[in-house]
């Protein structure tokens, strides 16, 4: 709130009136008169002093989030050469949060070091953490990865299970058309 008074208070503020044209005594002469009770008053804000070299926004960006499932990363790079490999520019430096949430009660310590440089092989760029223990997300941030506990993941849609059904199975074979009918 304080941030907006400031701001506020940096510009001036302008009412403009309208005016409106009366007779005044003759057809042929019109004269401008001001309306005391204007009927659209207008109030426009004139910057007093904006910086002309940035703006600052808000932005909502697409993330690509690793659920990080083991903190073993020999096997995380062998799954992921298998399921990315032969797929080189899969990824064109998407921006990626680890989601340590299925390790925060993992005591065992993770090398942010080699993720990192294993994330970065395959073209993405790992920004933020979020869901790890205090330890995991100091380490996390010692790394610049920013800590994003507010982030929500998709989860992943469900699998379509395949329904069995049985079929209800007749004793008896289907009855032969009778003579004479067109059997498409």
């Amino acid at each position: 709130m304080r941030f907006i008074r400031s701001q506020l208070s940096q510009f001036t503020l302008l009412r403009f009136v309208p005016f409106r044209a009366t007779l005044s005594g003759s057809d042929s002469f019109f004269a401008l008169r001001r309306d005391p009770t204007p009927a659209y008053p207008m109030t426009v804000a004139l910057p007093a002093s904006t910086p002309a070299t940035f703006e600052i926004k808000s932005a909502n960006l697409p993330l690509v989030a690793l659920l990080l499932k083991s903190p073993d990363i020999g096997a995380l790079s062998r799954d992921l050469a298998l399921r990315f490999g032969d797929i080189p520019d899969f990824f064109d430096q998407e921006p990626l949060v680890i989601d340590l949430s299925p390790l925060a009660a993992d005591t065992s310590t993770l090398d942010f070091k080699a993720l990192l440089g294993l994330l970065r092989q395959y073209r993405v760029a790992p920004i933020a953490a979020r869901g790890g223990n205090p330890q995991q997300m100091a380490d996390a941030a010692a790394l610049g990865l920013v800590a994003a506990p507010d982030t929500r993941v998709n989860p992943a849609p469900p699998t379509a299970a395949v329904r069995t059904q049985a079929l209800p199975v007749s004793a008896e074979p289907p009855a032969a058309p009778p003579p004479g009918a067109l059997v498409i």
